[in-house]
């Protein structure tokens, strides 16, 4: 029995919009801006031959919105970071909002298969084909992953941005 369009959106509602807000840098307007696009994109889609039949089918709605959206794809990979260095025992402290900040300073192509791959588990193939690239770019994509983890550990904590006194030596 197929799901209708309705129960679909449901079931993936909240996947969604924390994928909206990591792939607009933690930006709540821009991520339910980009998430109703998404929505109505994909509920045209929904009427017509295709037939819905799981989150990952609106999760790639949602990355074709945002790079339709996007100023300009991605064409230079970062150097290699410093985050060899970093104590990655402290992203047990690092909260989402850390993690949408640091996504933030990524270029959207980058972005887009970040979360793909190292947030919704899609495989290579799969996010490759969502994104309309080769396999190997993506495997070049993924490299920002350092980018990303020095970015979110780097940044500072909720407790540091919202309680000034925490930040006094």
């Amino acid at each position: 029995m197929a799901r209708t369009f309705e129960e679909l959106t449901g079931e993936g509602l909240d996947t969604l919009y924390q994928g909206a807000l990591f792939l607009t840098g933690g930006h709540r307007e821009g991520a339910e801006h980009l998430l109703v696009e998404a929505l109505t994109v994909a509920y045209r889609h929904s009427r017509g031959a295709e037939n819905p039949t799981a989150v990952g089918w609106l999760e790639a709605r949602l990355i074709s919105a945002f790079l339709a959206g996007a100023s300009r794809p991605d064409t230079v990979l970062l150097p290699s970071s410093g985050a060899e260095g970093l104590d990655s025992s402290a992203l047990d402290e690092i909260g989402p909002e850390a993690m949408f900040l640091a996504a933030g300073t990524l270029p959207p192509l980058s972005r887009a298969a970040l979360w793909l791959v190292l947030v919704q588990r899609w495989s290579y193939a799969d996010a490759a084909d969502a994104l309309a690239i080769t396999t190997e770019r993506l495997r070049e994509l993924l490299r920002y992953r350092d980018a990303l983890l020095e970015a979110m550990l780097r940044a500072p904590r909720q407790d540091d941005r919202t309680d000034p006194s925490s930040r006094l030596g």
